[in-house]
């Protein structure tokens, strides 16, 4: 069975931007435009809900900004862009258990520039001598060159120094090309353990004042603000605190969701039952690319199994399948709560919002009557929804308030 999910992968980053899949180069545009203004040292928030794609985005930037790409549309900023900056991506939860965020920082800015690093046999990495020669004249005695053989020994030498903040910014300004500014992406910070996030933000905020960074961090504020407040107790004002941190928030809203299923699955809102109640549940709840990615192969799952010999009356009763089925499939996804009150017969009140505010989902539960009953096409409009509803109030009570039928949902474990 295909897993659904626009994997973060070069060549998935290079279609994406190359076709415009996810409808987001205009804002990607926008952005190098605004960065290509800034002067000196900012901190910008990316903030968007979990799964709305922030990590994509930020790898898009990075990607854009290190590769040639064949473009459709135009982006006028992007020279300027890759002429004036550097950029290095960093994901902060695959490195929160690091003890320290400013030395797991430094060791990944050092990391990401080859050029002023060799590798030997053993695959350690050494401190070349031409960046040991050049931070003799640099460090100004912030750092004991004796202690330095490599990599590690530097990191940890600049760890234990009083100077931290000059070593540091000399480390960044002997790195970076002649001319070049550095753009720092924090991804996933809101994912973090609360110590080390907050730690994170405090040496950001604290070591990096060089004017030749700027910092963008990929978070989801609210969940963070929550992180901080309970760090720092009850009462703890985590989203005031937040924004002192940030010079600028810059909200990433949800991509289209007809444009994303389509581009992961081919699928056409209009092709088929199937296709377009699914197309609702997503539309309906507001779903996140993940909670689409998930919604798709909990659907796919279920198809399978009502297929088989198995499938029973999911399978023989086309509104369960086709209304019933990816609706509940959302509940489980975005609202449990509201799953339990549909399976305890008190939910029919919001099935019938979900079908009536979609015209195509009006379209399928017509059908799904007329496998059983006459065709109503010949009645009035308002007749006709009166009949659809009686129908359907009647689908719904003969499975979850008298159940009279045999309903599946239950029992079936989906991922």
């Amino acid at each position: 069975m295909k897993e659904y999910d626009l994997e973060i992968t070069s060549d998935n980053i290079k279609e994406s931007i190359e076709k415009d899949i996810l409808g987001r180069n205009h804002k990607l545009n926008k952005l190098m435009e605004m960065l290509n203004a800034i002067k000196n040292n900012k901190i910008i928030s990316i903030d968007g809900k979990w799964g709305c794609g922030k990590s994509f985005f930020l790898k898009q930037l990075e990607y854009i900004n290190k590769n040639e790409i064949q473009l459709n549309d135009k982006f006028n900023n992007l020279e300027n862009f890759k002429e004036k900056y550097v950029v290095l991506y960093y994901n902060a939860w695959e490195n929160d258990f690091h003890n320290s965020p400013l030395l797991s920082l430094i060791y990944n800015l050092i990391n990401d520039f080859p050029k002023e690093k060799s590798q030997t046999a053993s695959g350690k990495i050494e401190l070349p001598f031409d960046l040991t020669e050049c931070l003799k004249t640099i460090s100004h005695d912030f750092i004991n060159l004796d202690k330095v053989k490599n990599y590690e020994d530097l990191t940890k030498e600049i760890h234990t120094s009083e100077e931290k903040k000059q070593a540091l910014n000399n480390i960044i300004d002997n790195i970076l090309p002649k001319g070049k500014r550095l753009i720092f992406i924090i991804d996933e910070l809101d994912r973090c353990k609360p110590d080390y996030a907050v730690d994170m933000i405090e040496t950001i905020k604290h070591f990096y004042t060089n004017d030749k960074v700027i910092f963008l961090l990929g978070t989801n504020n609210l969940q963070l603000s929550y992180t901080i407040s309970n760090y720092y107790g009850n009462g703890f004002d985590g989203y005031g605190y937040l924004n002192k941190i940030y010079n600028l928030v810059i909200e990433l809203s949800d991509i289209s969701t007809k444009k994303y299923i389509e581009s992961i699955t081919a699928r056409r809102e209009t092709s088929g039952w199937c296709d377009a109640d699914l197309y609702g549940v997503c539309s309906y709840f507001n779903m996140s690319m993940r909670e689409i990615n998930r919604l798709l192969n909990d659907f796919d799952l279920l198809d399978e199994y009502m297929h088989t010999s198995y499938g029973g009356s999911l399978s023989e009763d086309t509104t369960i399948k086709y209304l019933f089925l990816p609706y509940c499939l959302g509940l489980k996804i975005v609202n449990r709560n509201e799953l339990n009150k549909f399976f305890n017969g008190q939910g029919y009140e919001k099935l019938k919002d979900f079908i009536f505010l979609n015209e195509s989902l009006i379209e399928i539960l017509k059908r799904c009557y007329e496998t059983k009953k006459p065709d109503i096409d010949q009645i009035s409009d308002e007749e006709k929804k009166k009949i659809l509803e009686i129908f359907l109030k009647q689908t719904y009570n003969d499975y979850f308030v008298e159940r009279n039928q045999t309903w599946q949902i239950n029992e079936i474990k989906t991922k």
